[in-house]
Formats: C-alpha cells, sequence, structure tokens
C-alpha cells in the first residue's frame, strides 16, 4: 500500500493535485486506513501516470475522466474524435505561434516599440525628423493603439497615411497643434473661438482628404474622411457634447469640401 506522499513522489506530482483529481472525479477515492490515512496501491499510481501523460498532451481533466470511462467500457471511436479535436486546437495554437513569431520578427526588423504597429513605425519616425513634440508623437502613439484595437483591418493603414500625407507637406505639427485645441473646447467655450477652429480644421484638411487614395469598408463606406476625423480628434473616444458637435460638423463640412462622400 502506498500512501499519499509515497504516491504522489512515484508519479512526480503533489498531495495537493492529487486531492483535485478527487475533487474532480477523475481518481477514485481509495479506502482508508485504521489510522484514517487513504491506501493507494499500484493501480492508483497507473492511474495517475496515465491522468499525467494525456494532461501533458493539453487535454483537460473532463476530457480526461471521460477518456478513462469510456476505456473501460470498450468505447475508443468517440476517444479518437476527442484526439482529432485536441489535435485541431493545437494545429491552431501552433499557426497562432508562428503568426506572433513573424509579428516579433518584423518589429524587431523594424526597430519599433513592441506595443505599437509595426506599420506605423516609419510615421513615428517621420514626425521626429520633423520636430514634432514628443508629448504630441506620445498622443498619436495613444491613439494608435485605441486605432488598432478598435479597426485593425483598415484603421491603421489609414492612420499611416494620413499621417504621410500630412507629414510629406510639413503639416504635422500644425496637425496636432489642432487636435490640442479640440481636446481644450468645452461647453464653456465661445461659439466664435467653435467657429474660428472648425474653419482652420476645414482649411487644413480638406486637401489632405483629396491627397489620400479612397479605400472602401467591409460595409462599402468610404472610410478617409473617418480616419482623419479619429485621427485629428480621438473621435469617438470619449468627448464631451461641445466636441462631439464640433467634430459632427467638421465632418459635414468635409463631406462638401471634399466631395469624396455623398
Amino acid at each position: 500500500m502506498l500512501t499519499s506522499n509515497k504516491l504522489a513522489q512515484l508519479a512526480g506530482t503533489t498531495v495537493r493535485t492529487l486531492r483535485h483529481y478527487h475533487a474532480v472525479g477523475v481518481l477514485e477515492e481509495p479506502p482508508r486506513g485504521p489510522n484514517g490515512y487513504r491506501r493507494y496501491g499500484v493501480q492508483d499510481l497507473i492511474t495517475v501516470l496515465r491522468i499525467r501523460r494525456m494532461s501533458s498532451l493539453g487535454l483537460s481533466l473532463d476530457q480526461i475522466r471521460w477518456i478513462l470511462t469510456s476505456r473501460s467500457g470498450g468505447d475508443t471511436a468517440d476517444i479518437d474524435a476527442e484526439l482529432d479535436a485536441l489535435d485541431a486546437s493545437l494545429a491552431g495554437q501552433l499557426e497562432r505561434l508562428q503568426e506572433q513569431r513573424q509579428l516579433i520578427a518584423r518589429i524587431r526588423s523594424s526597430e519599433t516599440e513592441p506595443d505599437l504597429p509595426p506599420e506605423l513605425t516609419s510615421v513615428f519616425r517621420l514626425l521626429e525628423k520633423n520636430n514634432v513634440d514628443a508629448a504630441s508623437i506620445e498622443g498619436q502613439k495613444q491613439l494608435a493603439v485605441l486605432v488598432a484595437h478598435l479597426r485593425p483591418a483598415d484603421g491603421v493603414r489609414g492612420m499611416r497615411d494620413l499621417l504621410t500625407a500630412m507629414g510629406s507637406s510639413n503639416r504635422l505639427q500644425t496637425a496636432i497643434d489642432l487636435s490640442n485645441r479640440i481636446q481644450e473646447i468645452n461647453d464653456s467655450t465661445a461659439e466664435a473661438t467653435r467657429a474660428q477652429l472648425l474653419e482652420e480644421l476645414v482649411v487644413f484638411l480638406a486637401p489632405v482628404a483629396n491627397s489620400i487614395p479612397q479605400r472602401r469598408t467591409a460595409d462599402g463606406d468610404d472610410n478617409v474622411l473617418q480616419t482623419i476625423v479619429e485621427s485629428i480628434s480621438f473621435e469617438p473616444y470619449g468627448m464631451n457634447p461641445a466636441q462631439a458637435e464640433l467634430i459632427r460638423s467638421l465632418t459635414e463640412h468635409l463631406k462638401s469640401a471634399t466631395g469624396q462622400l455623398n
């Protein structure tokens, strides 16, 4: 007979793990001796070794319990199905790991920061080259994190096109200054101040919008203006009512000025 400590030692596990196996029903409770301690046999050791081997393959304890029960009943067809499902899951994990390795390689080759989309590395270098202040660059990096999460397909590409277009015209700092002024707008801001900012935004952004290739989203909508508005305002991420009204007016004016959306 084996004690819990001895069984755990032989199986390469812990007494706590054995108790967990009992709790989830994958290992039957053994009889207890006069002293109240569990008394295990060789068959229990074999079962624990089987559990650990299947667990190392990636099977859950629920699956292992089911397999052990099916095996005792002579049913192996469903076991094959479980293994097929596990193999498919592992293949998916391998594919995701390969994608991660490729992304790491791109990050290393572009010398970008690991929390930012590699596609924007050249854009941030352009910002630095044009002497855009560090705080403004950090703001654009924060926006890039949001865009990459909320619009991974077209948002990052659109942001890259937009900032590149402005950078080629040496207009990056102006765009960021306008963006900062949008952040200062609130309900107490004078109407004349809002109107002046709106006019400056339209004058500045209309030529930029016309210089960016138009693309269609999966829904068939032109995303140029949407990208511009988001990049200049952090829209729609937590604006106050005054900012929201300014951005709505800006979008309508840009539609009219560029003719990109009807």
